[in-house]
């Protein structure tokens, strides 16, 4: 199920691509136009990936970010940039925002030290088309016709005789009572005595506390 689950949220997530320019400056040696210049760049890439897939600039999000550190340092510190494009008006703000992040990080701040910037990024993302996901039919038999024997686990220091049941023959609507074992191809799922379990219509198991 964590297997099944891991690829489902690599179809279902937002498609994103992200993009890196190497640029060592010092904070008194940026170039806005270069580093405007730079983005620009990568903004340009990022349309012609997306169009290839069929996506328009519309749907496109950017999210430009830079690695920093205090000169000297080895501690680098992704910052989004407060703004599209980076300027002497925003980068103030820009250092007070790093200050700020590498105390709350390192629990110390050097504010009285210059900052030195190392790679400017550009993170872009576009919605995902809506996965919809087809509902199984209500089981039609019992869900003993899942059972596929039992095993002998420890509650409360006590050995008990626990039924297990095949996942894969439970049906939406199948409920049972802990304590139970549900066995997949790659785990178990435990149900507690204090437990039930029910398969919902997308053959998930809802496990619910007695009250």
């Amino acid at each position: 199920m964590a297997a099944l689950m891991s690829a489902f949220g690599m179809f279902a997530k937002d498609l994103g691509l992200e993009y890196a320019r190497s640029c060592f400056r010092g904070q008194n040696q940026l170039d806005f136009a270069e580093i405007g210049g730079l983005y620009a760049d990568m903004r340009r890439r990022a349309r012609e990936d997306f169009a290839r897939i069929g996506i328009p600039e519309s749907q496109m999000s950017y999210q430009p970010t830079v690695e920093m550190r205090y000169a000297g340092q080895f501690h680098e510190v992704e910052m989004d940039l407060p703004a599209e494009t980076l300027n002497a008006e925003n980068l103030q703000v820009l250092l007070q925002n790093f200050h700020a992040k590498y105390e709350k990080m390192y629990t110390y701040s050097m504010t009285w030290r210059a900052a030195e910037f190392l790679t400017f990024r550009l993170k872009v993302t576009a919605p995902r088309r809506p996965v919809n996901l087809a509902a199984n039919a209500q089981a039609a038999g019992s869900v003993e016709a899942a059972r596929r024997g039992s095993r002998r686990c420890l509650f409360g220091g006590q050995a008990v005789e626990t039924p297990a049941y095949d996942w894969d023959r439970m049906e939406p609507g199948h409920k049972v009572t802990g304590p139970a074992l549900i066995d997949d191809k790659t785990t178990t799922v435990l149900v507690l005595p204090e437990f039930t379990c029910e398969v919902d219509a997308y053959r998930n198991l809802l496990l619910r506390a007695h009250p």
